[in-house]
């Protein structure tokens, strides 16, 4: 079973449908962020997926064709794991990563820091340690995917993500 055919079968609709109709994208003056694309929570826009199976950075060019548009001092994205920055003309193009299911082996939890200074954006990415092992026993406790989230979250990669085993009792209701 999926991702998300366990979630499809384990929210609330009401609640699925909530969150799909929740805008793609949120501005806050020159701030723009979004998930993936301003377009697609799926897609992303600082890195490309390879079909070697690895995210590579974007074409410069490319890139510069999708940021340009969209006005902004600050693009704040996701959807790769991967934290980075990099400026595309007067832009700062930051990917945030995510707080856990790193990419990179390094198993810590991580937050972007975004401050202004001299009305210039600068980005600081943290990274720190937390008590994995619980964040362990609840995704085994409360998802049919606790083997392969269990790995993900030890060891940082995401070799494990797409299909699970559950390997446990039925998840607890929140």
């Amino acid at each position: 079973m999926s991702y998300g055919a366990w979630l499809a079968a384990n929210t609330d609709p009401a609640l699925l449908a909530r969150v799909a109709a929740l805008p793609l994208t949120a501005r806050a003056g020159d701030l723009l962020a979004f998930h993936g694309t301003p377009d697609s929570a799926w897609d992303s826009l600082l890195w490309v997926w390879d079909t070697d199976g690895y995210y590579r950075a974007r074409d410069p060019r490319s890139l510069l064709a999708l940021v340009q548009p969209l006005d902004a001092a600050v693009v704040v994205c996701g959807h790769t794991h991967r934290p980075g920055a990099t400026r595309v003309g007067d832009t700062l193009v930051v990917n945030a990563g995510a707080v856990s299911d790193q990419v990179d082996g390094d198993p810590r939890a991580r937050w972007t820091q975004l401050d202004r200074v001299n009305g210039h954006w600068n980005v600081t990415f943290h990274a720190v340690p937390y008590d994995i092992e619980a964040a362990v026993a609840w995704a085994a406790t409360h998802t049919p995917f606790g083997g392969g989230e269990g790995s993900l979250l030890r060891t940082g990669t995401m070799d494990a993500r797409g299909d699970g085993v559950w390997e446990g009792p039925t998840p607890a209701p929140e």
